[in-house]
């Protein structure tokens, strides 16, 4: 369908309707896009939908002034090692600027531990099934089938039943 547009400004219409643009391995018999498609869990998963999220709960004022603060104070408390790289001090006014192994690290490492009792329990229950689809993930360069459907079934959870205040966020 892309491929037979008939100018310019319809091919690009659809292809940003469609989610893709033509390509000759469309036409293999033996290639099914949707499974063969490699999802980059560095771009996609962090700097995507956690900073998202952390978006949303800003504007939304799940995450306030004052829990922004507890939550600085409990990143700045965690010894992660060398390896594993620090966020930037102050979260409230550089979140907007990390990069994506910044965001993996909140994800990942922090995010857990500085939002419990932050967060309402729904809130923090869909995010930990959000982290936990992130670590299968993001864990090893091939992944087994049965940690794709794992990995599936939560982030289909994350975003079924992710709202606030009866709006829903997926």
């Amino acid at each position: 369908m892309v491929r037979r547009a008939e100018n310019k400004t319809t091919h690009e219409k659809l292809g940003t309707r469609y989610g893709c643009y033509f390509s000759v391995l469309l036409e293999l018999e033996y290639f099914n896009a949707v499974p063969f498609t490699v999802v980059d869990p560095m771009h996609n998963l962090f700097p995507g939908t956690a900073k998202r999220m952390f978006q949303l709960w800003l504007e939304r004022d799940v995450l306030t002034k004052s829990k922004l603060k507890t939550i600085e104070e409990r990143i700045n408390k965690l010894d992660v090692g060398a390896g594993f790289g620090r966020l930037p001090h102050k979260i409230a006014s550089n979140h907007g600027k990390y990069k994506a192994s910044q965001w993996k690290n909140w994800t990942m490492i922090y995010s857990t531990y500085a939002l419990h009792g932050l967060l309402a329990s729904e809130h923090l229950n869909c995010w930990h099934t959000y982290v936990m689809a992130c670590g299968l993930l993001s864990a090893v360069p091939v992944l087994s089938h049965n940690d794709l459907k794992k990995a599936d079934m939560l982030l289909l959870k994350f975003c079924t039943q992710g709202s606030m205040d009866g709006k829903k966020f997926a």
